[in-house]
């Protein structure tokens, strides 16, 4: 599990649950510039004179007034940014405010509006973290009240149930494309139990891309990476015809100007890195990708074992069975499944039209045209050390199969 200290839910009575984020020592640190901004606004506005004012060009006038933006609005996010969240159960409401020391501006909500409580997954980007949000499910079906988010699956599905356990909520786990729905009865259930379910029978495909070698009591998979595309030498020609077309041109300008050897190393380089040996790097890694086996993994009811290679590095990971909370699956039809929501959960593809009693139509076939590219999640291991997968871009029946799988050794 992620040593996280992140803000957590502390009931702080036998009808209140609390939490504050933010503040503190950063608010502490934010009186500075908050102070530094609001000097400089109000120097701009000449309350605050300089004695130098007649001699300062005008256009320092606007950067000093910008720059007193940009501190008034850092400072005051850091100074202004704490968050408290207080859920009564006695008068029924929850509240949600912002201050300094206090609080300052706030809302509050009737708790008696909503009924589940929702876990999520925000897998993130290039530009944000992954995160695992909680939030309330209104009685509409069609809104939810954001409360807090966790960087780590652990304390964010312990979180969740401790507020479905205070509240008598069911608590719905969202993080996969096969949500889980815990009752109350259930939530007191000890976090790593995993409990394997009752599975129809899956039989075997035709075709396999994995190989797996089974054992009394014990299975092994390896999954090899995936196969060259055709499409990769199409990456691979475009940089290399730019070069070929460009750099005669190159030469020759170089040798007419007199340009220094340091810049026409220089720009030799920068050509030949970006535009010739990244691209055959990328091929090399693809056909050794292609070539070894990609992922290892070792099922046995003591745990799983995870191995990930790559091109330049090992990813391994063990989770014992008490560290495992549930296994689930992903395949391209779940993927669709949950993109389209409950439209795609009618057994023909129908959605509804006009308001939510209305009569139900057939998806497009374009949506019915593009599930073909979904790709599948694999499957995914939900643990107190968080969500792994492995076998992403199988086909849907080897992810069954494979899922029903290890569903048997980790029982066994």
């Amino acid at each position: 599990m992620k040593n996280t200290a992140e803000s957590l839910l502390i009931q702080t009575s036998h009808d209140k649950l609390e939490l504050k984020k933010g503040g503190g020592c950063i608010g502490c640190f934010g009186i500075p510039f908050f102070a530094a901004g609001i000097f400089m606004l109000l120097a701009t506005m000449q309350i605050i004179p300089f004695s130098n004012a007649k001699e300062m060009p005008w256009w320092s006038w606007i950067i000093l007034f910008f720059m007193g933006l940009i501190f008034t609005g850092v400072g005051a996010g850091l100074v202004f940014g704490r968050n408290w969240l207080t859920i009564d159960k006695t008068r029924r409401r929850i509240y949600k405010a912002r201050g300094l020391l206090k609080p300052m501006q706030g809302e509050q909500y009737d708790l008696i509006n909503y009924i589940a409580v929702l876990l999520r997954h925000d897998p993130g980007d290039s530009d944000t973290a992954e995160r695992f949000p909680i939030s309330l499910q209104a009685a509409d079906g069609r809104t939810e009240l954001d409360l807090t988010s966790f960087s780590s699956y652990g304390p964010a599905l312990e979180q969740a149930k401790l507020l479905a356990s205070f509240l008598r909520f069911n608590l719905e786990d969202k993080t996969t494309d096969n949500p889980r729905v815990l009752k109350p009865s259930e939530l007191s259930a000890h976090t790593g139990s995993f409990k394997a379910k009752e599975l129809p029978a899956v039989a075997q495909p035709s075709e396999l891309k994995s190989d797996l070698q089974h054992f009394e009591d014990e299975l092994q998979i390896r999954i090899p990476g995936p196969r060259v595309s055709p499409l990769i030498f199409i990456g691979l020609l475009i940089p290399l015809g730019v070069v070929v077309f460009f750099a005669p041109g190159m030469l020759t300008f170089f040798t007419a100007s007199n340009t220094p050897l340091m810049v026409q190393f220089f720009f030799i380089g920068f050509v030949g890195l970006f535009f010739v040996l990244l691209p055959v790097l990328e091929v090399l890694d693809a056909f050794i990708r292609s070539r070894s086996f990609l992922t290892a993994v070792t099922v046995n009811p003591e745990g799983i074992s995870i191995t990930h290679k790559a091109a330049i590095r090992k990813y391994n990971v063990r989770l014992a069975i008490a560290e495992i909370i549930d296994v689930d699956y992903g395949t391209g039809e779940t993927a669709f499944v949950s993109a389209t929501g409950e439209h795609g959960r009618h057994s023909r593809g129908r959605m509804p039209v006009g308001g939510l009693s209305a009569p139900y139509t057939a998806l497009p076939r374009w949506m019915h045209w593009l599930q073909k590219f979904s790709r599948s999640k694999g499957i995914i291991i939900k643990s107190t050390q968080g969500l792994y997968c492995f076998g992403q871009g199988l086909p849907d029946e080897e992810v069954m199969y494979l899922y029903s799988l290890v569903c048997q050794y980790l029982s066994k």
